[in-house]
């Protein structure tokens, strides 16, 4: 299924931005009352795989968001 967003979302780093794209889907997922992607087996990989190669940063603790 699909939803529409109606927001932009920036950033210099294109692991963090897949990573706060991800937290998004699971947020959506939840209120539609679906698994979030990694309970499902769909978690993507790429974006610990990226970190480990140290291409952006994957850790949502260290990631932060400014919404306006």
């Amino acid at each position: 299924w699909a939803w529409k967003y109606n927001g932009l979302i920036f950033s210099r780093d294109p692991v963090a931005i897949d990573q706060v794209g991800g937290q998004i889907i699971d947020e959506q997922r939840k209120i539609k009352g679906l698994q979030t992607l990694a309970e499902a087996g769909r978690f993507p990989k790429h974006i610990q795989t990226a970190a480990k190669l140290n291409i952006g940063i994957a850790d949502p603790a260290k990631i932060t968001t400014v919404l306006a």
